[in-house]
């Protein structure tokens, strides 16, 4: 009876150290810094470079061979660290306006919904200015994610610059309950240089664009 008693506090009391590391993990999760807008667009330009590099996935999505060379390319760029990030935030009224759309005659629940895919539309125009074949070869790589963040006040677009590879830009949609939205695009378009400034704010003024360098 007194083994049997042991053996019962013995096993008691191994659950409850399970139960403790597991509490303890979670604390530890629990306790983890929010990743940021910034980190969650890296990851998703992670993923572009992963598709674009990716010839048998380029395949699978297009049979033509100058989309496949222009992906490649783009795809041997270094995206490991960036040369500066600039957050954009658009005036959706100065987009519609400039794209010659009127709402009023749509639902509200469309008006929403069309206004909600302004701020990733913006690179999407940028590119289709290269052309069809640069805008479908944007379009092939075009990635996204979705996560729960505190950190979004408004729909922006964060774009990425490189010393040795295409721009990038991930536009960032916020959702109800703090959810937020992110798709990311490589800007191919060889007429865009956000190396110059001052041509880079006058191009996207056209959008409506408030523009600032930020830091990780």
């Amino acid at each position: 009876m007194r083994l049997f008693f042991q053996k019962a506090v013995a096993l008691l009391m191994v659950f409850a150290l399970i139960l403790m590391g597991g509490c303890s993990q979670q604390s530890e999760q629990d306790q983890q810094p929010e990743k940021t807008l910034y980190e969650h667009g890296l990851e998703v330009i992670s993923l572009m470079k992963e598709m674009a590099s990716t010839e048998e996935y380029i395949d699978f999505l297009s049979a033509s061979e100058d989309l496949k060379s222009i992906l490649l390319k783009a795809g041997k760029g270094d995206f490991s660290k960036p040369k500066a990030v600039y957050r954009i935030r658009i005036s959706e009224a100065s987009f519609l306006s400039l794209a010659e759309v009127n709402l009023d005659g749509l639902p509200q629940s469309l008006q929403e919904n069309l206004t909600s895919r302004v701020t990733s539309a913006v690179f999407t125009q940028i590119n289709a200015m290269g052309g069809a074949e640069i805008l479908a070869a944007s379009s092939v790589c075009t990635a996204g994610k979705t996560f729960v963040s505190s950190e979004l006040a408004e729909n922006e677009i964060y774009l990425y610059t490189y010393d040795n590879a295409v721009p990038a830009a991930v536009a960032f949609s916020k959702g109800e309950d703090s959810t937020v939205s992110a798709t990311g695009t490589f800007v191919l378009y060889d007429g865009f240089q956000a190396d110059s400034l001052p041509a880079f704010k006058d191009l996207l003024a056209g959008f409506g664009a408030e523009i600032e360098e930020i830091s990780p």
